[in-house]
């Protein structure tokens, strides 16, 4: 394309992807909102989905197998879908369940939809999920359930806006505070164990650093989003910082006691709490205030990283 015309789809109006990262298209090109306001309900088997493809191949409506040409598009994109991930997490709606009375280990992720119906979750061999990393790779080829998931987020919020709620006191946080997956441990969840479980479960060939950035990014925008909605615009920044230490307290916690977690690792050379780290002191900095960053330096203390995370 670039080569015939000397072009590229985010340079024509009308394709041009979102000027702003919103969960929402916005100032996007009238063509690139028509596309994607189209395929939004397309999942991952042909057979089930009544929206035809645009595309020859209806996989290629999957960000994983056609990424889009704007890299900030795909990034935000991607971000999404994790988003998606930690909301169907948090709010019950993606589950571990027994496939069959009379084999309790076999176990698959699925989706509860607002009709309590549950909605496979298809890998791209055409399996379910069994395999808890297996679920962030069925949303990225399924469309129709990332959707499914913001409904059911929208409706669990509808709610507090009615009431005006402050942040502790919505769905939200009343889900965050008794938060759990299936059988990962026997006490509460904390935000921050859904990229540590997506790596303790991923096979090192699969493994991407920006995968696990990404998702931890997603964590922080879910809740910044939901704090931003209820609490007063100075009040947010030290809500948020207050709600990413407590997860992060309860991850170190959980990691400590439970062997699910923390797979034989320490604090000191776990690569996702090194990520964390970095994200939680660029989070910290944001709120200007000073006893975050205090608490930053005593997370390096407690996981043994005396110095300078660079």
């Amino acid at each position: 394309f670039n080569a015939e015309y000397n072009i590229t789809p985010n340079k024509l109006a009308k394709f041009s992807a979102p000027s702003l990262c919103e969960v929402n298209i916005k100032d996007a090109g009238l063509y690139y909102t028509a596309y994607h306001e189209y395929i939004k309900d397309i999942g991952p088997d042909s057979t089930k989905s009544m929206t035809i493809s645009l595309h020859i191949d209806k996989r290629w409506d999957s960000i994983a197998e056609m990424p889009e040409i704007d890299l900030n598009t795909q990034k935000e994109d991607f971000l999404r879908i994790h988003s998606a991930l930690i909301y169907g997490l948090v709010h019950g709606a993606i589950k571990l369940r027994m496939l069959s009375p009379y084999d309790p280990d076999k176990t698959v992720y699925e989706l509860e939809n607002l009709a309590g119906e549950f909605v496979p979750l298809i890998v791209s061999n055409g399996s379910e999920c069994d395999e808890f990393y297996e679920v962030l790779d069925a949303l990225y080829r399924d469309r129709a359930s990332v959707e499914l998931i913001y409904k059911i987020a929208a409706d669990r919020r509808k709610y507090d806006n009615e009431k005006s709620q402050t942040f502790d006191d919505t769905t939200f946080a009343d889900d965050l505070r008794h938060f759990s997956v299936g059988d990962w441990h026997e006490t509460q969840v904390s935000l921050f164990e859904i990229p540590m479980m997506h790596y303790n479960s991923l096979p090192q060939r699969f493994f991407d650093e920006n995968e696990i950035v990404s998702m931890i990014d997603a964590a922080i925008r879910v809740l910044r989003d939901e704090i931003t909605l209820f609490e007063k615009d100075k009040d947010t920044g030290p809500n948020l910082c207050k709600k990413l230490n407590e997860q992060f307290e309860l991850l170190i916690s959980n990691f400590k006691k439970y062997p699910e977690i923390n797979q034989g690792s320490s604090l000191k050379d776990n690569p996702v709490i090194t990520m964390l780290l970095q994200k939680l002191h660029h989070e910290f900095e944001l709120c200007q205030v000073s006893r975050w960053e205090e608490k930053v330096n005593n997370f390096k203390v407690l996981t043994g990283r005396k110095k300078e995370l660079q």
